[in-house]
């Protein structure tokens, strides 16, 4: 390496890490008080959304006893392979942690298992390309002998995305779709992944070193994504068309840094820097991953809920703020409550 290119690279560096420190800095994100904003968290399908939570929450049987006529499939998010599999790992060895932590949907996929519900995860590289794994997705579709309802969270609905756009032949397999907290049109927080100087040093590496696709995350750019969506908006229609498909978009805020520092870690979010990062970085309300601009899906019934970070319906990252797994699962039972609906008036 010349010193002309460390010395751009330290630069490009000290610039990153000046935008965390003013994103620190930042009084608070989240929508501003206005009532354009407010509408986004009355549309329509947000209202059904909590009509239906009230119902489920008291007696879910009726999505139990829709949903055993399904395979439901999980298509998880980015480093789940990393950080979930660590996790069991060290509780088969013994280790003084609570089953299922720091795994995402471990206690929601075991439930649904309980209820007598075909329940799998997908069995992707998370730290793979979206169009490698969205293969692999179709592939589990097209095995499957029952019609199948999708659940993506994070990455795992690029992935999903791609893997529809890749295997048209599936749709008439796929009952249904249900993505959560998806980038699908791009997060600063990717674009800095694949594009940030640490993370072409240190991170990329380490992503190959696990058996993912550094390389192969570039797809998950946001002026990439951007153009997928326009070259293919007919076929991104199309699917919207004939899978009925939910998407969820959520966002939490922020105080300043000063009263963070005094606010004990169960009443914040795990995400708190990355949810600034992305502000700052002109992504607005964010998550602490995706964008809620970035999660709904065109064409699809979206529903925006406010108080939710990204980590928050898949895990609990205790000590910091978290629900209770009968939130988690009344949450996702509703979400496929609402689905139904749409199975059901499709068929």
């Amino acid at each position: 390496m010349t010193f002309h290119m460390a010395k751009r690279a330290l630069f490009k560096l000290s610039l990153t890490f000046f935008a965390l420190i003013i994103a620190f800095l930042t009084p608070e994100s989240g929508f501003p008080s206005s009532g354009k904003s407010d509408l986004v968290f009355s549309n329509k399908p947000t209202k059904e959304f909590h009509k239906t939570i009230s119902q489920v929450s008291s007696d879910n049987s009726k999505i139990v006893n829709f949903l055993k006529s399904y395979q439901v499939i999980f298509v998880r998010g980015i480093f789940t392979d990393l950080y979930g599999g660590l996790s069991e790992r060290i509780k088969a060895l013994g280790g003084p942690i609570p089953e299922g932590f720091g795994n995402p949907f471990y206690h929601e996929i075991k439930w649904l298992k309980s209820q007598g519900i075909n329940t799998i995860k997908a069995r992707i590289n998370t730290e793979e390309s979206p169009s490698f794994n969205g293969d692999i997705v179709a592939e589990l579709v097209e095995e499957s002998n029952r019609p199948v309802i999708l659940i993506s969270h994070s990455k795992g609905g690029n992935d999903t995305l791609f893997g529809l756009l890749q295997n048209p032949r599936i749709y008439p397999k796929i009952a249904g779709w249900l993505t959560l907290q998806a980038p699908l049109y791009g997060s600063p927080l990717f674009d800095c992944l694949v594009g940030c100087p640490f993370t072409d040093l240190g991170l990329g590496l380490g992503i190959d070193l696990v058996g993912g696709n550094f390389e192969g995350l570039q797809e998950m750019k946001t002026h990439l994504l951007t153009k997928l969506h326009k070259e293919r908006a007919h076929d991104i229609k199309k699917i919207t068309r004939e899978i009925p498909t939910v998407s969820l978009g959520s966002q939490f805020k922020n105080p300043n840094i000063f009263l963070t520092a005094l606010t004990p870690p169960k009443n914040k979010s795990a995400f708190e820097a990355l949810n600034r990062f992305i502000l700052i970085s002109g992504g607005g309300p964010n998550d602490g991953m995706t964008p809620i601009k970035s999660a709904c899906l065109k064409g699809s019934d979206c529903v925006f809920l406010k108080d939710l970070d990204h980590g928050n319906l898949s895990v609990n990252l205790s000590p910091f703020r978290a629900y209770k797994k009968e939130f988690r699962r009344n949450t996702i039972l509703s979400l496929l409550e609402m689905l139904k609906k749409r199975i059901l008036l499709k068929d």
